[in-house]
């Protein structure tokens, strides 16, 4: 069972720029802005959560990263992709495995020769 914590679709205004992003479960898209909890019992192998995120100067040949870290920053789980608007999916197992029982925290970034982009905290994820 997942239970989201916050509703509403997840917005950052920077200088002049409107960043967005959507979070699925799975295949079901889950409106968050802050906090996801998921439950442990209800976890399973294959379980993922993809994010696709975007902004207004969009990049395409970026490499595209989310990262979910502890509460130390050690990296716990991640995925990468190309190009903003692109999925990203991360896999729910590996952050039961490796995962405490405490917050982590889930971040976006984008690479390209030029420069790296300052990450963003999209929300905080609790296993319990």
């Amino acid at each position: 069972m997942l239970i989201v914590i916050s509703s509403g679709i997840s917005q950052t205004a920077k200088a002049d720029t409107v960043d967005f992003w959507r979070v699925f479960y799975n295949r079901k898209e889950i409106n968050t802005k802050g906090e996801i909890l998921l439950k442990v019992k209800d976890i399973k192998k294959n379980d993922s959560l993809t994010i696709l995120y975007f902004r207004d100067t969009p990049c395409s040949e970026c490499e595209t990263n989310v990262i979910v870290e502890n509460r130390h920053h050690f990296v716990i789980t991640q995925g990468k992709g190309q190009g903003t608007f692109n999925p990203i999916k991360i896999s729910v197992f590996d952050l039961l495995v490796k995962a405490d029982r405490d917050y982590s925290y889930v971040y976006y970034y984008e690479v390209s020769d030029n420069y790296k982009t300052q990450r963003i905290m999209l929300f905080k994820l609790k296993l319990e």
